[in-house]
């Protein structure tokens, strides 16, 4: 009986986290990072401030768990893990598989001008800023499965041995990490149809960011 009840305990723990973070979404595309309060976010949740501090130290938190359960919810983290492991038979077309999620239908928050400021906001605080160190750890993550996604596709000869990893690994954040920017600059003018070309001619030339000789 008392196994049940705490399974019970921990499945509600579950739901209300879920309901802050739906709610913050809103929250924070509705109003903005800085306008948004803890106190609007637990009013659309429908539970108290105290069950919002529980969960999440402060807004900035709140976000980065966005950032993470996005990844999730869209196969862009399985996918690009699947890549960066040494097992999988095709790295090469995983890595753009995951490009391709990158902007589909399913990560408009990914896109959405309002999130991409909230990054530069959180991106802008001080370095000792817990929800900063998250977010950079967030990356740090996906830059080493990229890195580590094309080793495979070298491994397999889907690209050359000499392929310089870390340029061609910069190419590909470059691409990914332009189309974020034009979300933040230009009001979330995004042609997923021009992204998916560019994407397209990087795969066919990425074999050609070769190392240079000694």
């Amino acid at each position: 009986m008392r196994q049940a009840k705490s399974k019970r305990t921990h499945e509600d723990a579950l739901l209300t986290k879920q309901r802050i973070l739906d709610a913050a979404n809103k929250i924070f595309i509705a109003k903005g990072f800085e306008k948004a309060s803890l106190s609007d976010i637990a009013r659309e949740a429908q539970v108290t401030r105290g069950a919002i501090y529980w969960h999440f130290e402060n807004k900035s938190d709140i976000f980065v768990e966005l950032l993470e359960a996005q990844a999730k919810s869209t196969n862009l983290r399985t996918t690009l893990y699947a890549a960066a492991n040494p097992d999988s038979p095709d790295p090469l077309g995983l890595l753009r598989k995951w490009m391709g999620l990158m902007f589909d239908d399913s990560s408009e928050m990914i896109v959405n001008p309002a999130i991409v400021n909230i990054c530069v906001t959180i991106m802008a605080a001080d370095k000792e800023d817990e929800a900063r160190q998250r977010f950079i750890e967030f990356m740090k993550v996906r830059n080493m499965s990229l890195e580590a996604a094309l080793h495979n596709a070298v491994a397999r000869h889907q690209l050359p041995s000499d392929l310089d990893i870390k340029i061609a690994a910069t190419y590909l954040k470059a691409i990914i990490d332009g189309q974020f920017s034009l979300a933040y600059k230009l009001d979330n003018h995004f042609n997923r149809a021009h992204y998916l070309k560019m994407v397209d001619v990087a795969f066919a030339h990425l074999g050609e960011l070769r190392k240079q000789p000694a």
